[in-house]
């Protein structure tokens, strides 16, 4: 057995590992809440009506043709 002089072989780590998000890694700044509620109302503009034509129904406001009946008067009574 060669003198290892008490060095373990087996323990020994050769190499090194560098963290590339630690040296490299630039945060983006924040976006402001006006910026966020923003492109949140512009995604509900954009989605408004989308999910009663994914599903073939007729929104709340809208009655059945012929049927005569009044919902928006109905909706205000109930609020």
């Amino acid at each position: 057995m060669p003198a290892t002089h008490g060095i373990r072989p087996r323990k020994v780590k050769i190499g090194y590992e560098i963290s590339f998000n630690r040296y490299f890694f630039k945060p983006l700044p924040m976006r402001s809440l006006e910026e966020i509620r923003a492109d949140i109302l512009a995604l509900e503009k954009e989605s408004d009506g989308l999910l009663d034509e994914i599903l073939g129904c007729r929104p709340i406001n809208q009655a059945a043709p012929g049927s005569g009946a009044d919902t928006t008067r109905n909706r205000e009574s109930r609020n």
